[in-house]
C-alpha cells in the first residue's frame, strides 16, 4: 500500500509498504531489483542511510567528499568539509562508499 511520505523531498521514507507490525516492510526506491526491508528491525534504517547515503531524520542525502584524492597504492580519499579530514572511501578491498556514509551520519 502506498504510504505517505513525512514531509516534501523527504527521500528516507518508503513510498510503499507491505504488511503490519513486526512484520512491516519498506521498498527501497533506489535499488534497481525490487528490495523489501523490515521496518522494525532497522533494516530499511541501516539499508538506505549506508548503501543510498539518505539520512533517516532529515530525509535527504549525506553531503559528498568536497574534495578527492587517489594514494600511491590506488586508495581513494575523501575530504570531509565539517571536520576536514580524509576519509578512505574506495581500496583494493571496499568498493562502495559505505565508510563515507558512516562517517557523514556521526
Amino acid at each position: 500500500r502506498k504510504q505517505p511520505v513525512r514531509f516534501e523531498g523527504d527521500l528516507y521514507s518508503p513510498r510503499w509498504v507491505r504488511n503490519r507490525a513486526s512484520k512491516k516492510e519498506g521498498l527501497c526506491r533506489f535499488c534497481r531489483k525490487e528490495t523489501w526491508l523490515c521496518l522494525k528491525d532497522s533494516a530499511y534504517w541501516y539499508h538506505v542511510q549506508f548503501h543510498h547515503g539518505i539520512c533517516a531524520s532529515n530525509g535527504r542525502s549525506f553531503e559528498k567528499p568536497v574534495e578527492y584524492r587517489e594514494e600511491s597504492d590506488g586508495t581513494i580519499e575523501g575530504f570531509c568539509g565539517h571536520c576536514r579530514c580524509w576519509i578512505q572511501i574506495h581500496s583494493l578491498t571496499r568498493h562502495s562508499l559505505t565508510t563515507w556514509y558512516h562517517h557523514a551520519h556521526k
